[in-house]
């Protein structure tokens, strides 16, 4: 369903102020200028989704020490970490910072890493678009056709994902 992605992105890019406000009021958890942004990220180029980490690699490190320093994903869960997830995607100071760098969620899911941090971009139905932070380059997941697409260091342990 990726094909919904540059028509929906035109639509939000050609809104006059009058529906954008209507649209904000209707979408207070994914307002236009975040949907907007996250959408451009989800459906652009990895260079573009590399540039947009480069520009803001402050902000997103200090997402990344956010969730270390709250611990949410320290430990195994029964439920594969999902407690974690939902922890520190209610967080609201990690929330509102993520909102900015147009990152939908973070989690442990989507890759099959158990020690990663994904930062979501987006996806439908297991194709996602994101970010990674591995600081062990033996522990990132390989490529593989059926799951992990794409992996592209970026630096520093983190590195640009897409899954399949």
């Amino acid at each position: 369903m990726t094909h919904l992605g540059p028509p929906m992105v035109g639509i939000l890019a050609a809104m006059p102020p009058a529906e954008v406000a209507a649209y904000d009021r209707k979408h207070p958890q994914a307002p236009h200028a975040f949907t907007l942004g996250n959408m451009r990220l989800w459906m652009g180029a990895d260079a573009d989704l590399g540039a947009h980490f480069a520009r803001h690699r402050a902000d997103f490190d200090h997402a990344l020490r956010l969730l270390q320093a709250g611990r949410y994903f320290a430990a195994p869960t029964a439920d594969t970490g999902r407690a974690g997830e939902r922890a520190a995607n209610a967080n609201p100071a990690l929330r509102a910072l993520l909102r900015r760098l147009y990152i939908s969620r973070v989690g442990r899911r989507d890759t099959g890493c158990a020690t990663c941090v994904e930062f979501v971009v987006g996806g439908l139905t297991g194709n996602t678009v994101g970010l990674l932070y591995e600081p062990n380059p033996a522990a990132v997941p390989a490529m593989s056709p059926n799951r992990l697409i794409v992996v592209k260091p970026l630096g520093q342990g983190w590195y640009l994902y897409k899954t399949t």
